[in-house]
């Protein structure tokens, strides 16, 4: 039997281990539950949310699941840490299904795993992840035949998706890369046995067209390192690629539908073909044309990323909150505009995945394009042809919680001469 005095030890242990130290809330959160679970206190959701999360009053636990989502994850964070950090602990710290009080298990009738757990957590993630991809990717293949008998008529009705989905043009599904290039010290690592492994990946935040690549070239020439190429392979981030295959989903059946990426995505494509953008703002290469009506605008900086809108005599600011790995605000900007030779160009931009995930879902889902019709059509009295949206999203961990429309406009195709005619 545990004395109080080692179960607060056991729980020092984890708040102190630097996985669990930079993440204050869920410190915070086990913290509550194993003081309250030692002084005999009966943890309620609702106690949880107003004494860890700091909700307000009226926190409906019905209406708001975010402290079942932190629970779950924190159970799994405490797994990860007994399988990895703390495999020799004697004792665990376990937060057993449909509970919030923890128990103090000894870690032989606790333990899940067989000798295989030695190789390491990580590891076996690492060995596992591409087979859990490649079976999650599967599933959705053989759902879309479903999807598609089911409600393939339904969304190709949508005046959203009509257009592009009827149209004759083909689809081109551009994903947004990241600009990554070579630096090398001029001042070599002689104590390296291949002298290409002085050469160092960079990626700048300010660097994302080629344009830009070169300017940076010759501000730094100079400097104690050679600048040397572009890579020529490239980088997705997750914001590019977790919504794929729900956009993917509603071209299944075009024999013509074709994938892309944005840094190489040529004039001659855009001129003709129907253009759908699934990436961040930065990634955006030739497509960075479609914004420069001036009436977005927006900025690219570490949890401090910004998106204002200049429409006619107003202005809007919406401001990213937190980081995408804890509590954070997160926006998605949807913009569809006329291509140059009777084509579509849909863009979907966003700082971090959970907004963007959030974006695709209601512009794929039946239920959420009638939302949005229905939104338009209470102001304009129809849903336009092309518009503006920005999606806001509160989250946790990469995850959309809450999802809402911060803003939306028309766009009159009169008022867009980006292609010089």
């Amino acid at each position: 039997m545990l004395s109080k005095e080692e179960k607060f030890q056991l729980l020092n242990d984890i708040v102190e281990n630097p996985e669990f130290k930079t993440t204050k809330t869920f410190n915070k959160l086990l913290t509550y539950l194993v003081e309250s679970t030692i002084n005999d206190v009966k943890i309620k959701e609702y106690s949880i949310a107003q004494e860890v999360f700091e909700k307000d009053p009226d926190f409906n636990p019905a209406e708001d699941s975010s402290v079942r989502v932190y629970i779950s994850n924190l159970r799994k964070k405490l797994e990860n840490y007994y399988n990895d950090i703390g495999k020799d602990s004697k004792y665990q710290i376990v937060i057993p299904k449909g509970k919030y009080e923890v128990e103090f298990q000894n870690a032989k009738h606790s333990e899940r795993s067989t000798n295989y757990v030695k190789i390491g957590y990580k590891h076996l993630i690492t060995y596992l992840s591409l087979a859990v991809i490649i079976v999650i990717l599967s599933v959705l293949l053989l759902k879309s035949h479903f999807y598609v008998a089911a409600g393939e008529q339904s969304i190709k009705e949508s005046k959203i998706w009509s257009d592009i989905l009827t149209s004759e043009n083909q689809v081109e599904v551009v994903v947004g890369d990241d600009l990554f290039f070579l630096e090398e010290p001029i001042v070599k690592d002689t104590t390296l046995e291949n002298i290409n492994d002085n050469e160092i990946i960079v990626r700048r935040h300010y660097v994302n067209t080629n344009e830009e690549f070169e300017i940076y070239k010759e501000n730094h020439k100079y400097n104690d390192r050679i600048i040397k190429n572009r890579l020529t392979y490239t980088f997705f981030s997750l914001i590019s690629v977790t919504s794929l295959p729900s956009i993917s989903l509603l071209f299944d059946s075009r024999d013509d539908f074709h994938l892309q990426y944005s840094s190489n995505l040529h004039v001659n494509e855009i001129l003709k073909n129907n253009i759908v953008f699934i990436g961040s703002f930065r990634t955006l290469y030739s497509l960075e044309q479609v914004l420069s009506d001036g009436k977005i605008k927006f900025k690219v900086r570490y949890a401090k990323s910004t998106i204002d809108v200049f429409d006619n005599d107003s202005t809007y600011h919406f401001e990213v909150v937190g980081e995408p790995d804890l509590e954070h605000v997160d926006y998605c900007l949807v913009r569809k505009i006329p291509g140059p030779n009777d084509n579509k160009i849909i863009l979907f931009l966003s700082f971090s995945e959970a907004a963007m995930d959030a974006a695709i879902s209601s512009m794929s889902d039946l239920e959420g394009l009638e939302k949005i019709e229905k939104l338009f059509e209470s102001r304009y009295n129809e849903m336009p042809e092309y518009f503006d949206i920005i999606f806001k999203s509160s989250g946790f961990e990469r995850t959309a919680f809450k999802t809402s429309i911060a803003y939306f406009d028309k766009i009159e195709p009169d008022s867009i001469s980006l292609w010089g005619n």
